[in-house]
């Protein structure tokens, strides 16, 4: 069991409100220790496991997720931009190298 203090951001907060769901009033059933924390007992076939680990695996599974993405749509957008600067490049380097020879270089 952890002692859950809640805080604005965090998974921990997220994975909390998405089990609560629609039924708002679990709040008011909820206990609440002293200093204004919830204690959480996360379990799975009866072995009790850490629900701050498991919410920050997903948190950083997440965040991977959305950066794998996000780097993917920019790929995607600018792939072609991207071709086109290469190409430039070459061409650039092509005239450099075969047509702006001087006797005297």
């Amino acid at each position: 069991m952890i002692n859950y203090k809640p805080k604005n951001e965090g998974m921990e907060m997220w994975m909390i409100c998405a089990a609560i769901g629609k039924n708002h009033e679990l709040i008011d059933q909820m206990e609440k220790k002293e200093d204004g924390s919830y204690p959480i007992i996360f379990s799975v076939g009866g072995i009790e496991l850490n629900f701050s680990q498991v919410a920050k695996r997903v948190e950083e599974e997440i965040g991977d997720l959305v950066t794998n993405k996000a780097q993917k749509l920019l790929d995607e957008k600018y792939e072609d931009l991207i071709g086109e600067l290469i190409d430039m490049q070459e061409r650039i380097k092509d005239q450099k190298e075969n047509r702006f020879k001087y006797d005297w270089e």
